[in-house]
C-alpha cells in the first residue's frame, strides 16, 4: 500500500471519527424535567413557574428545558400514594430530574 493511500485513509478515518462530535456540540440537548407536588397548594404553581424561569436561565445556551406532560404527580396529601408517585416519576427513563415541590 502506498504513502500516499494510507494518508488518505488516515486523514478520512478521522474525519469520519470527529464529525458526529463537532455535530454533537451544536446540537440543542434537551433536559427533561419531571415535577411532584404531595397534594394541591396555591404557591405551587407559583414555585414550579419560578422554578423553570431560573432553570431556563441557567443553562448553557446549547441545553433546552423540557417539561414533559406524564412527568407530572400529585398525591392529594395522602403518604402512602406520596410515595407511590414519587416513585413512578423517579423510575421514568425518559426524565433526567425529579423536583419536588411542596411545604
Amino acid at each position: 500500500m502506498s504513502l500516499r493511500l494510507l494518508k488518505f485513509i488516515s486523514v478520512a478515518v478521522l474525519f469520519i471519527c470527529l464529525a458526529p462530535g463537532i455535530s454533537a456540540d451544536s446540537a440543542v440537548r434537551q433536559v427533561k424535567i419531571g415535577f411532584f407536588e404531595g397534594g394541591e397548594y396555591p404557591l405551587h404553581e407559583v414555585l414550579r413557574e419560578a422554578f423553570r424561569n431560573e432553570l431556563t436561565g441557567l443553562l448553557p445556551e446549547n441545553y433546552e428545558a423540557v417539561f414533559i406532560p406524564g412527568g407530572f404527580k400529585s398525591a392529594g396529601w395522602i403518604r402512602k400514594t406520596c410515595r407511590a408517585m414519587a416513585e413512578e416519576l423517579v423510575n421514568l427513563k425518559e426524565l433526567d430530574m425529579v423536583v419536588a415541590i411542596g411545604p
